[in-house]
């Protein structure tokens, strides 16, 4: 959180991913209680359940990051300053999406794990 000058992380586990799709994940509600067993002596980490309440309502409907960044924003508004948080290996990966491009002012994306993260 200090690495990046927040106030606050607002942690989104993923739904479904597009990139997974056809493929085995760990099932929703087990990576939300895992997430929320981690954080939970964190005042500072919140934990926004968007995705996961879609992948359990519509389990065959992948979710997007992109998707999920607009809706932040509406509900925020401009003032609040957004910044995406990413393990390294999925930096590539969101920015192949076409749509991304387009949203480039939503927030601010950075990378965070083990490098190097190499373009596929």
């Amino acid at each position: 959180m200090q690495a990046v000058g927040a106030q606050a992380v607002v942690y989104i586990p993923a739904g479904r991913s597009p990139f997974k799709v056809g493929r085995a994940q760990t099932p929703a509600q087990h990576r939300l209680a895992m997430l929320q067993l981690a954080l939970k002596d964190e005042p500072w980490a919140l934990i926004l359940k968007d995705e996961i309440e879609q992948a359990l309502s519509q389990p065959d409907k992948p979710n997007y990051t992109v998707d999920t960044l607009e809706t932040l924003r509406t509900q925020l508004g401009p003032s609040v300053k957004l910044q995406l948080l990413l393990g390294a290996d999925q930096v590539p990966a969101v920015f192949q999406m076409a749509s991304i491009r387009s949203h480039r002012g939503t927030g601010r994306a950075t990378g965070h794990g083990t490098p190097p993260c190499q373009p596929r």
